[in-house]
């Protein structure tokens, strides 16, 4: 019976492959590595591993096709957690390389020694560092060329090393044999990595051009941490003006695109503005130059501006939302979250109500009214930035004692304090505005880390108030 064919990227890895007595298929999916290792007694025997029954189910049927299945252990579960017995070499494919170096990072008690075999879809250098992290060093690479994209497929054996910065980012092997594809595998690269300047410098031999920053490649980011599939139906989202071709050197991050913004965005020479609240929210059917938003879109356009928004996207962020800034600076502990909503115990419960409503108010820096008594004690603080108040009696169910929000309307208050229930009010600006410094702390490391010579910028502005202009 003819067996299945391999495609060039697991051709690599066969061929990379430890011949072995016993070898593993982590997330083995299909099952083709397996079936090829064993029917070319590369190994004798093949422990087949996926998180997925019915993946499992499929490998273990083609197998059994071609009389295979004796000479393999199935197993269901997570990376290497399943495994119960040592393997001379593992091969690890067909996902991502943050999913990988997370694998790699749990399974040290587990690897005893074994070889890998490692080809991720992406983030390459995340899992060249993993490898030397946990003690491993890359003895060899290809490079395969397959439906259209360029893969890396690596060999790792035990031995500590430390690799520099460009043998992290381009592979110490490929560097030292700089294989036939290896100028077509650097422009094609961009497929697999973000464009970078180390990259840049390896095929050009200058440090004086480097690849740009362009909109599409920060929207991609945006989307990756806060995805923008899951904002609100109602919302306006994603990139509002401008070109996702855009290069890009410096980034103003602002919670509103206000005409103090532009104005600061213009004297900063930014090249892309991202905010929180979206202009267009309420379907602009119009731009008009004396209207106050056409005035700001129109000012966008006319000085090539970008603008991206990420609203109800973010908002749900475990990392980047005004409601996480605050859960943070309020120090809370055992955070959890369901929606919009953030909860979380007070370090030195209980407090009464006044004493929080004082430690709110130094955390934003702004007035905070209280719905509810003075004396009331609070031990788990929920928090909602933005207009959410209704979100008090899910807050209240979940166990909180208290429920802090941007904006508090009347028949909430009354409803929320004939509960015993205490309600604070922290402005819409002041909720929110924490997610500013923490997102642009969040793309200026990621930049940093790919080596992009750009700029993030937190705004100075603030939509009213004494500072309204900067």
């Amino acid at each position: 019976m003819r067996m299945p064919q391999l495609d060039a990227r697991l051709q690599a890895v066969a061929a990379l492959f430890t011949p072995c007595e016993t070898g593993a298929d982590i997330g083995a999916d299909h099952g083709k590595l397996s079936c090829y290792l064993l029917a070319h007694n590369i190994c004798k025997k093949m422990i087949v591993t996926d998180i997925s029954a019915g993946s499992l189910s499929k490998a273990k049927q083609l197998l059994r096709k071609h009389d295979l299945e004796m000479r393999a252990v199935f197993c269901t579960g997570d990376g290497f957690s399943p495994l119960t017995q040592p393997v001379d070499c593992a091969a690890i494919c067909g996902m991502g390389g943050k999913t990988m170096a997370g694998i790699l990072n749990n399974a040290e008690e587990k690897l005893h020694n074994a070889n890998l075999v490692l080809s991720s879809q992406t983030d390459i250098p995340l899992v060249r560092k993993t490898i030397q992290d946990i003690g491993y060093h890359i003895t060899a690479e290809k490079i395969a060329y397959d439906a259209g994209r360029y893969y890396i497929v690596i060999l790792a054996k035990p031995g500590r090393v430390q690799y520099q910065e460009k043998e992290i980012y381009l592979g110490p092997v490929l560097i030292q044999e700089k294989p036939e594809a290896w100028k077509d595998y650097l422009t094609g690269a961009l497929a697999l990595f973000p464009r970078n300047k180390v990259m840049k410098d390896s095929l050009s031999g200058s440090r004086r051009n480097y690849m740009s920053l362009i909109v599409k490649d920060v929207y991609d980011w945006i989307n990756e941490v806060a995805p923008f599939e899951t904002a609100e139906s109602y919302d306006n989202v994603g990139l509002l003006i401008g070109s996702m071709g855009s290069e890009i050197s410096k980034i103003l991050i602002a919670l509103d695109a206000t005409p103090a913004v532009v104005d600061e965005a213009l004297k900063l020479n930014a090249e892309l503005i991202i905010t929180h609240h979206p202009l267009m929210f309420r379907g602009t059917k119009k731009i008009l130059e004396d209207d106050y938003e056409g005035s700001v879109i129109s000012s966008l356009i006319r000085n090539n501006i970008n603008l991206i928004a990420a609203h109800t996207n973010l908002d749900l962020s475990s990392e980047y939302s005004g409601s996480i800034g605050l859960v943070k600076a309020l120090h809370l502990m055992n955070i959890r979250q369901e929606g919009f909503l953030y909860l979380g115990e007070l370090p030195d419960a209980p407090v009464s109500a006044k004493e929080l409503r004082m430690r709110i108010s130094s955390c934003e820096k702004d007035l905070v009214y209280q719905f509810g008594d003075d004396n009331a004690q609070i031990s788990t603080l929920c928090i909602s930035g933005g207009a959410y108040d209704e979100g008090f009696e899910r807050a209240r169910d979940l166990g909180a004692q208290a429920y802090l929000t941007g904006e508090v309307r009347h028949h909430n208050a009354i409803a929320a304090i004939g509960t015993g229930f205490v309600l604070y009010q922290g402005g819409h600006y002041g909720t929110e505005s924490l997610l500013v410094p923490l997102l642009a702390q969040g793309l200026q490391s990621r930049l940093d880390m790919l080596k992009y010579d750009v700029t993030v910028f937190v705004s100075q502005c603030r939509p009213y108030g004494g500072n309204a202009s900067c």
